[in-house]
């Protein structure tokens, strides 16, 4: 997923997201898939879907690191 992404495949990114998804609903990775889900969203210029993750993550998540990291994501330019 990460590499995905970062490689500038943000779609690969997602449908893996997707997948992690399906595979462990109640996984332990689930804020960092979000996270990931947010970032990835973002790089494929899907900002409106993006923002509504996103704030649903904040919701919950305000201050802690993950919260901090989809904050800048939202944020960026």
């Amino acid at each position: 997923m990460r590499a995905r992404i970062a490689s500038g495949d943000p779609q690969g990114g997602l449908k893996e997201l997707a997948t992690y998804d399906h595979t462990f609903p109640k996984g332990s990775l689930r804020n960092e898939a979000t996270v990931l889900r947010v970032e990835a969203l973002v790089k494929a210029g899907r900002r409106d879907e993006a923002r509504r993750v996103g704030d649903a993550f904040l919701r919950g998540h305000a201050t802690d690191l993950s919260g901090q990291r989809v904050r800048r994501l939202l944020d960026a330019p």
